[in-house]
């Protein structure tokens, strides 16, 4: 299980950016990639170097393609990565694809992993220059107003608003609550296990949420790595579980590509039961605001997490 020394130092917040489009804006029904493109090209404007490769203090690399450390040999689960987690998810989920005309308002929810969170402002600068740049097929412009800092716990506080900014309160540690021996958990965007939708192993998307969770603790925080992943890896297949998933999706558009792709990944439910149950439960609490999976920021992967009592 999750030491509670450990769970503390994974801290992390949503910030809500609130908008009044300027332009005719036409968003699809998953606007994540289309955030993520406009983030990215907005940071690397204003906060890149511009140095190839990145020099260790560019912000833009920091937050958006940082760069893969040296991993010793003895690092364990480390090992297996190829791409080093980015510490933002666009908190986002389908919806029916909408037109805004001038004068309406529209938000979007970043979160923020641990240390990325010193870096609010010059984030804000750069959401702020990706709606003034444009957004959608259209590049229709928008103007940010406001923005709401939205801790896991405690209280919302406006940190920016009419060009004025704010400070942001300090981040609390997340307490995760008591393991329950049944759960459910509700899929809200595809989860992208990277099995191509052959077939849905529940080891493999328990597995996939420690991975997730460990890596950002170990490249984000200031604690090393304390979860037995050999001892979570064979705990996994002893839980009781069934599935009630399908491999689904639609489409998004790549504006670098300049063509639609298909956003895919498992969608549904599943229903877990068993004592060991618990070894699995902080990471699954904390992965509902991380999402796992492929493509998490922008937003696939996300998940609920729901205590329930299920017939023996």
């Amino acid at each position: 299980m999750l030491a509670e020394t450990t769970a503390s130092r994974l801290t992390f917040a949503e910030y809500r950016f609130l908008f009044r489009a300027v332009d005719v804006i036409d968003f699809p029904e998953f606007t994540g990639s289309l955030w993520r493109g406009a983030f990215g090209h907005a940071l690397r404007h204003l906060h890149c170097c511009g140095q190839e490769p990145h020099t260790d203090d560019c912000l833009y690399a920091r937050i958006f393609e940082p760069q893969m450390p040296e991993v010793r040999e003895d690092a364990g689960i480390l090992k297996t990565i190829a791409t080093f987690p980015v510490p933002y998810v666009f908190r986002v989920q389908r919806q029916q694809a909408r037109r805004l005309n001038p004068g309406d308002w529209f938000s979007v929810k970043l979160l923020l992993v641990a240390h990325a969170n010193h870096y609010v402002r010059p984030i804000i600068e750069a959401m702020q220059l990706a709606g003034q740049g444009g957004l959608g097929k259209g590049y229709g412009r928008a103007m940010l107003q406001e923005v709401v800092q939205l801790p896991v716990s405690g209280n919302a506080s406006v940190i920016y608003a009419d060009d004025i900014f704010f400070r942001a309160a300090p981040l609390e540690a997340v307490i995760c609550p008591e393991p329950a021996t049944s759960a459910r958990i509700h899929f809200i965007t595809p989860v992208n296990l990277g099995d191509h939708g052959d077939s849905f192993v529940v080891e493999r998307f328990l597995m996939g949420v420690v991975r997730r969770v460990s890596l950002l603790h170990q490249f984000y925080t200031d604690a090393p790595l304390a979860a037995d992943f050999s001892e979570l890896k064979h705990q996994a297949p002893h839980i009781r579980h069934k599935a009630n998933v399908w491999s689904g999706g639609w489409q998004r558009y790549s504006s670098r590509q300049q063509r639609e792709q298909p956003v895919r990944g498992w969608l549904g439910d599943i229903f877990l039961q068993g004592g060991n149950l618990a070894d699995f439960w902080s990471y699954l609490y904390l992965g509902q605001w991380l999402h796992t999976g492929k493509s998490t920021n922008m937003g696939l992967g996300r998940y609920e997490l729901q205590r329930v009592l299920l017939d023996t």
